[in-house]
């Protein structure tokens, strides 16, 4: 009975140290508010700067200078890219050895093959 008694008193006084480093850290808590608060808020901050930032480069990337002008055509469910148009004869050239589909000369409104 003995030691059944010293081990609960270790048991009890081991508690006791837990809730005393507790109450001390929570005081500690309190005291710095305004770091924990910014240490908080941060993280979410950098996250709403990054999504306005990706929205700012998006609508840059999605204006006439950089836009992709190309016409993807939707047949049986299916995506495909046959209204590319290139830039110069030789990207034309390139994407017909590549298989791109019948694409037309920027500007020129020529198809495959026509002048």
């Amino acid at each position: 009975m003995a030691a059944s008694s010293c081990r609960m008193r270790r048991v009890a006084m081991f508690f006791r140290q837990v809730h005393a480093l507790l109450l001390k850290n929570l005081s500690f808590q309190r005291r710095s508010a305004k770091a924990n608060t910014a240490i908080a808020v941060f993280p979410a901050l950098l996250c709403v700067l990054l999504v306005a930032i990706e929205g700012m480069v998006d609508h840059e990337l999605d204006r006439p200078p950089f836009r992709c002008d190309c016409a993807c055509v939707h047949r049986d469910g299916r995506l495909h890219g046959d209204g590319v148009r290139h830039a110069t004869l030789h990207e034309h050239a390139a994407a017909q050895l590549r298989g791109a589909g019948t694409a037309e000369v920027a500007g020129t409104g020529a198809g495959v093959g026509q002048t």
